[in-house]
């Protein structure tokens, strides 16, 4: 389509004595760079993705049974790729620079009635932006990149609030003290002696276990003294606070095939008993050393009552005094919420030797910063990946943006110079340059930019949902409104050699035409 729009230059070309070769590589030399250059790009995208690139190198890959495409393979398949491309830009010159290829066409423009109310040269620059098979393209293509690049503004700042928000992804406290490498053992009137400082605005104490709910088994936390202060993320339902009741992660519960007020049997090391559904949570990436962990959307909660029930109810089943499992320290975390102004990491410092806290003599291991799931910790390393990918398609439209303008811009020559002819200025003529430009990325945004906030939305919701926490997206209006500046930018720059070009060109050039 865009050839096509050459058809009548090849009509010049061969009226002035141009040879049928000189014609064919007139108009597929365009069309050969733009092959060249999307090979390079799309070889560099498909380089970054890859298992040699940043995407692959960034964390372990496993390759399992999964086919692997040779590299040689790939190499033919590209090579393969590029002579095809190559072919078709060779046929569509020639069938273009055919004698009988030029006719003439009524075009009508995609959008009519705004450019109505501007000067004649503004006007049929907006028209050049909105009329024709070319001109659509043109048009696609930047709906495409700014859609793209729109949709990766939603999904990495929606990314980089949720890194920011420990919270949101089940760890509301500042600093945690793991106790016996998360199997338990502690002695837990030294640990709240301890903990009795004006620094430390409140602590709860929590035990790690595996735990079998429906017949599978799952990672389990233990509320135990304190630990329902801390604000564990509810999504729905509520917490459980009840002697039966237990809570437990979103893909658990799908998992499981489950609903909120279902009631499960519960068993683990301490004993089991019936418990009910009472809500879902957002479970901190916690676990003993060497065992499965709970993570934010995986595992289930034991509210404090049902935990101390399955606990008497193991003493009893074992013949045991009241409180002797107690007595074997039952606490493997310990988590620590700060006074305003505290750093964790000096508190921990400061609390000095934990061999205390451990009956067994262990030194118990702190852990200053949040521990982040593991799919939200790979997102993390990842995430300058797609605001690389967005300036990949940024620069792409610019250049995109740049090459049709010009091509279009020199289709149109004829009208310019009978403008010139007519007594319009240099001035009027590179700004109906700049309008085809402006045109062009205002069509764009209009409608990419609302394409790209619902396929950011989507993709965003998908992820929160997957790892299991509130799936509350949130518009970065600052971030698409620098969308839109760069992308006008970029038509103003793209605009600048074929204006220049555009009001130099002679007044002869329209009878040539």
């Amino acid at each position: 389509r865009l050839a096509r729009g050459s058809s009548r230059a090849a009509l010049v070309w061969r009226q002035s004595g141009a040879g049928r070769s000189v014609r064919i590589t007139g108009v597929t030399a365009p069309l050969l760079v733009a092959v060249l250059l999307g090979a390079v790009g799309a070889g560099a995208v498909g380089w970054l993705g890859s298992s040699g690139g940043a995407v692959g190198s960034a964390a372990l890959v496993e390759p399992g049974d999964v086919a692997h495409l040779p590299f040689d393979v790939a190499l033919l398949d590209l090579g393969v790729s590029l002579v095809l491309l190559i072919a078709g830009s060779l046929a569509i010159g020639t069938a273009v620079t055919a004698p009988t290829a030029v006719r003439v066409t009524v075009r009508r423009p995609v959008v009519v009635g705004f450019g109505r109310r501007l000067p004649p040269a503004s006007d049929l620059g907006v028209r050049a932006a909105t009329t024709g098979p070319s001109a659509v393209v043109l048009l696609v293509g930047g709906i495409a990149a700014v859609t793209m690049v729109s949709a990766t503004a939603v999904f990495t700042v929606n990314l980089t609030t949720l890194i920011d928000d420990p919270t949101r992804y089940g760890w509301p406290w500042d600093a945690t003290v793991m106790v016996g490498f998360g199997y338990g053992g502690s002695d837990d009137e030294a640990i709240v002696e301890a903990l009795d400082r004006d620094d430390i605005e409140r602590w709860g104490f929590a035990a790690l276990s595996p735990v079998t709910m429906a017949g599978r088994t799952v990672a389990g936390i233990g509320a135990r003294q304190g630990f329902d202060q801390l604000g564990t993320p509810v999504l729905r339902g509520r917490y459980p606070t009840g002697a039966d009741e237990i809570a437990v992660g979103r893909q658990t519960l799908e998992e499981l095939d489950l609903e909120i007020g279902d009631e499960v049997e519960v068993s683990s090391f301490y004993g089991g008993g019936t418990a009910t559904i009472s809500g879902v949570v957002v479970l901190p990436a916690l676990g003993p050393y060497g065992s499965n962990r709970a993570e934010s959307g995986r595992g289930v909660l034991l509210g404090e009552s049902f935990y101390a029930s399955l606990v008497a109810t193991a003493e009893s089943d074992a013949g045991l005094e009241p409180g002797s499992l107690e007595a074997t320290g039952l606490t493997s975390v310990v988590a620590i919420e700060v006074a305003d102004g505290v750093d964790p990491a000096e508190l921990l410092t400061d609390l000095g030797d934990r061999r205390s806290w451990d009956r067994n003599g262990f030194e118990s291991h702190p852990v200053s910063s949040p521990v982040r799931p593991s799919a939200l910790d790979e997102a993390a390393a990842l995430r300058g990946v797609p605001l690389a990918l967005g300036g990949v398609l940024a620069a792409t439209m610019a250049g995109g943006l740049a090459l049709g303008v010009a091509i279009a811009t020199h289709a149109r020559r004829r009208e310019l110079a009978l403008l010139r002819a007519l007594g319009c200025s240099a001035r009027d003529l590179r700004r109906s340059v700049r309008w085809h430009a402006l045109s062009v990325v205002t069509g764009a945004l209009v409608v990419g930019l609302p394409l790209g906030v619902a396929a950011g939305r989507t993709a965003t919701r998908a992820f929160l949902a997957d790892l299991g926490v509130a799936d509350v997206v949130t518009i970065p209006v600052a971030s698409l409104v620098s969308v839109a500046l760069v992308a006008a930018l970029a038509a103003l720059l793209a605009s600048i050699g074929p204006a220049r070009s555009a009001a130099a060109m002679p007044t002869s050039t329209g009878a040539a035409g």
